[in-house]
């Protein structure tokens, strides 16, 4: 199963939404939505594709509202096996549920390699509907990333460069969005974790370059020490925790000695990260970490 969550109902709160593969190669989506103490229904069969029409295995879901109606839906990436690519449009309904999907986007076969491809999703140009943002490693240590912007009926137009960099390890780095600075629109965040065993977070705001919404300068907003933090042992949310219309960083954390730790660092109005508060705690040996899995709206 692959994982997002979003408003799919339109009811105000986050649901779950897994694509599912099954033995015979049909798909299913399936939506819990959450209930107003914090749980979750019963899951509902959202959607669902017969053998032979699509494959779990290439596909990738994100979460945003791309079509600006209040609600969540779903934007799968298609890496075909002959090399194509396409973006596939699920718009939902007021029930949870998907309407057939529509692609709005193709790409040649060889032209992207979804190895080489990250994702994050956000309205980055503050238009009212979500945009899918994709962080690309071009080869050696090139990173472009590409912002395909949504059209009024949920579609994706053909995506520009919003920023690149020549200098970044692709595999080193891991993109996430959020709204880091309380203007309304999204902004675009990197966790590096650099050779020498130190982290950092890049904060990469969406400013006006020539007149287009294009992503600025890269600024360091968190930096941890060398042995601190590691990247591979640790999984992260964006989100506001203290309600100030700013959106910050947690993680969980697999520790040193076995035990699993959330982390919070909130954002100052700089933009720069507050330092870390520690949360919910569990032993070592009570909680495994490998077998847990954190949430996001994007792949």
């Amino acid at each position: 199963m692959k994982f997002v969550t979003g408003d799919f109902n339109g009811d105000g709160r986050g649901d779950v939404a897994a694509v599912r593969g099954y033995s015979d190669t049909s798909v299913k989506i399936w939506v819990a939505l959450a209930t107003p103490d914090g749980g979750f229904d019963t899951p509902i069969q959202a959607w669902s594709a017969p053998a032979g029409s699509f494959h779990v295995s290439y596909m990738t879901p994100q979460a945003g509202d791309f079509n600006g109606d209040g609600r969540d839906d779903l934007a799968v990436w298609y890496a075909a096996p002959d090399g194509t690519t396409k973006l596939w449009t699920y718009l939902s309904t007021d029930k949870g549920t998907f309407d057939a999907p529509f692609s709005s986007w193709s790409a040649p076969k060889d032209t992207w390699l979804r190895s080489r491809t990250k994702f994050v999703t956000g309205d980055f140009n503050s238009d009212g509907r979500d945009e899918i943002g994709v962080f690309y490693g071009q080869g050696g240590n090139a990173v472009k990333t590409y912002v395909f912007t949504t059209q009024p009926n949920g579609g994706f137009a053909n995506p520009t460069v919003w920023w690149e960099s020549k200098s970044l390890d692709w595999n080193r780095a891991e993109p996430h969005s959020g709204d880091f600075n309380g203007d309304g629109g999204d902004d675009a965040l990197i966790w590096y974790d650099y050779p020498d065993g130190s982290d950092k977070t890049n904060t990469i705001l969406v400013e006006k370059i020539e007149g287009k919404n294009r992503f600025g300068s890269a600024k360091v907003t968190l930096n941890s020490a060398p042995g601190n933090l590691d990247l591979k042992n640790l999984q992260i949310v964006i989100g506001d925790y203290d309600g100030d219309g700013r959106d910050d960083l947690a993680i969980m954390n697999h520790q040193k000695d076995g035990a699993v730790k959330m982390w919070t660092w909130t954002t100052r109005p700089d933009t720069l990260f507050n330092g870390g508060k520690a949360g919910w705690t569990a032993p070592a040996t009570s909680w495994v970490y490998d077998s847990t899995t954190l949430l996001n709206t994007y792949n």
